[in-house]
């Protein structure tokens, strides 16, 4: 079932980013890697494109979006990736709903973090209101090899356009590869059971692409060769697109050594029946919805991050909503502390997101002759 193979691929080079034409910076010797997603609800600039559907977000728009509350919103968004981590800044980020290269361009020059070594990739997709994902990773501790993108065939509605699935691939600080894809499946907005078959089209896209690429490597590639999936599923793990197409399981494997050779077996971290106690201090879910957590974003990894011997490895118990009081509703309560929103509807409320960002850990060992 080759269905990653549909209308769209696109590779680019690393001249089609704008950078300095000398970079100051080299892969350093670390021994961790912290990997972000968060959805920033709408990052959006104050300019209409009249390719797309973005009236609402200009001065003139139901949304009154001013200068003044798109860089409140930059600054937000800044502060956000600088605290997450706590002292460490994080290695790769996928921020979804963002609207084009210019508005990543303005988060990383006029707000501090081309400076902390952030470059970028985007998609290029044809949503009918202009929303893309980006990855920002810093050059300190990546290197980006490709990068390409992906639209998705809907099976049973043809013209439907969506968001691209973004593909990136990276070589780690100790030389092991990652695939790193950034998602933002369909919505639920036409209800969950009418909007899920299009949530499984991309997850098809996605499961093919990556047995494809699986099934490329040698026995020794496969231990050194990982994947993570990262995004706005607009799904909980135990969802049709996530649990059956993805095939992703969510109970951690006993041998941590050993596994079926055919292809990679993927794990939702984010699944509370993974590492429940880890998760005890933080939000039960990532987007707070009528009153009910929901937990929408995730991390799948593939289980060469789980094994004893690879180089690189899951970090027990580091993958959780990320809660801090300025992310944080003055409104929540003590039981329930949900995200301080840009948006209720077209009122502006001047908080974050309506989404709180997901965090977690790589530990990196390395090959005994370079230590």
């Amino acid at each position: 079932m080759k269905r990653f193979g549909v209308i769209l691929l696109v590779g680019i080079t690393l001249l089609a980013m704008k950078r300095p034409s000398v970079e100051q910076f080299h892969i350093r010797h670390i021994d961790s890697l912290m990997i972000v997603s968060y959805n920033v609800e709408n990052l959006f600039d104050t300019i209409h494109d009249e390719r797309i559907n973005d009236v609402e977000f200009t001065p003139e728009g139901a949304k009154h979006w001013t200068s003044h509350r798109y860089h409140r919103k930059l600054q937000h968004i800044s502060q956000t990736i600088s605290r997450v981590g706590g002292r460490i800044w994080p290695s790769l980020v996928t921020l979804v709903e963002v609207e084009n290269a210019g508005v990543i361009e303005d988060l990383l020059h006029l707000y501090g973090l081309w400076g902390k070594g952030y470059r970028y990739v985007i998609t290029n997709s044809p949503d009918p209101r202009g929303v893309d994902v980006a990855m920002l990773y810093r050059i300190t501790d990546l290197e980006l090899l490709s990068k390409s993108e992906y639209a998705v065939d809907f099976t049973n509605a043809p013209y439907k356009k969506s968001r691209n699935v973004l593909e990136c691939k990276f070589r780690l600080p100790n030389n092991d590869t990652l695939y790193a894809y950034g998602v933002h499946f369909p919505s639920r907005r036409e209800g969950v059971g009418k909007s899920e078959p299009f949530r499984c089209d991309v997850a098809y896209l996605i499961r093919d692409r990556i047995n494809h690429l699986y099934a490329s490597l040698s026995s020794k590639g496969r231990l050194n060769t990982h994947f993570i999936v990262m995004g706005d599923f607009n799904e909980e793990s135990h969802e049709k697109a996530i649990k059956e197409v993805l095939s992703v399981l969510d109970v951690l494997p006993k041998d941590s050594v050993s596994y079926l050779n055919d292809y990679p077996h993927l794990y939702s971290l984010m699944s509370p029946k993974i590492e429940p106690w880890a998760k005890r201090n933080h939000p039960l879910g990532s987007y707070f919805f009528h009153h009910q957590w929901q937990q929408l974003d995730h991390f799948i990894i593939s289980h060469s991050l789980l094994k004893s011997n690879s180089l690189t490895q899951y970090q027990t118990g580091s993958a959780y909503n990320f809660m801090a009081p300025f992310l944080v509703s003055e409104h929540s309560s003590l039981q329930d502390s949900f995200p301080f929103r840009t948006y209720g509807g077209n009122f502006y409320m001047g908080g974050y997101s309506d989404h709180f960002p997901v965090r977690m850990l790589l530990s990196l060992k390395y090959p005994k002759p370079y230590k």
